[in-house]
């Protein structure tokens, strides 16, 4: 059932021209999708971004890896400033996170970017690895 579930995505990520107009995605249960985008800078300079298949709260990045591996690939920074934007895809039929397929589609910028919260923090860089010294996730990364 699950390959049945996806088969819209898969083809809709087939067809997908980013440099033309593309019908809108229609997923099999029209259900709106829930994804976000990350953004973060370093210092104040745009560094990179990460994209979640679900809403993201202030609170879920205590932990997170992305932020983490950031202060390891730019040692010399001293504050990460961290914007969440979180996403609703239209739908009619209920509400839930994306999919495999469909989460594919968010990062090929498919689905475009409806932004229905926009969060903000900013975080010190020893705040960060204070986190990961008591949590114990940098074994869990791999280093450069």
């Amino acid at each position: 059932m699950k390959e049945q579930e996806l088969s819209a995505a898969v083809k809709y990520s087939q067809m997908f021209d980013p440099y033309r107009v593309n019908p809108p995605y229609v997923p099999e249960d029209n259900a709106a999708l829930y994804f976000a985008r990350l953004n973060v800078l370093v210092d104040g300079r745009f560094v990179g971004l990460a994209h979640f298949a679900q809403h993201v709260k202030l609170e879920d990045l205590g932990n997170d890896r992305f932020l983490l591996q950031v202060c390891r690939d730019y040692p010399q920074g001293e504050q990460l400033y961290v914007i969440i934007e979180n996403c609703i895809y239209p739908g009619r039929n209920g509400e839930r996170n994306v999919r495999n397929a469909e989460f594919a589609l968010v990062c090929m910028g498919a689905l475009g970017f409806p932004v229905s919260e926009k969060l903000e923090a900013a975080y010190s860089y020893d705040e960060i690895l204070q986190t990961e010294q008591e949590t114990g996730i940098a074994n869990e990364i791999s280093l450069h």
